[in-house]
């Protein structure tokens, strides 16, 4: 082999390893990302969840109020029927 030929093939070598160097370094930048990406996704679920189930707390409480109020006025009609027409 001659000089150039074995330099040749350096060059070569070194070529394969740096694109090597570089696709490991991609696949690990791709990698990196989907796991951000993932994390974005999971984080994302739990707001979702969380403003579902306070949602769900504010549906319920608005329900509560509304059921009291209507069980107030039902007595408060209830009694005044019942004392009008008992004459007490």
């Amino acid at each position: 082999m001659s000089s150039t030929e074995i330099h040749n093939d350096k060059d070569i070598a070194l070529f394969h390893a740096i694109s090597d160097t570089e696709k490991h370094k991609s696949d690990n930048d791709k990698e990196v990302r989907l796991a951000e990406i993932a994390m974005s996704e999971r984080t994302a679920k739990i707001e979702i969840e969380s403003k579902a189930h306070n949602l769900e707390q504010e549906k319920d409480f608005r329900l509560t109020n509304i059921l009291d109020v209507n069980f107030d006025n039902i007595l408060a009609v209830w009694f005044y029927y019942y004392h009008d027409n008992t004459g007490a």
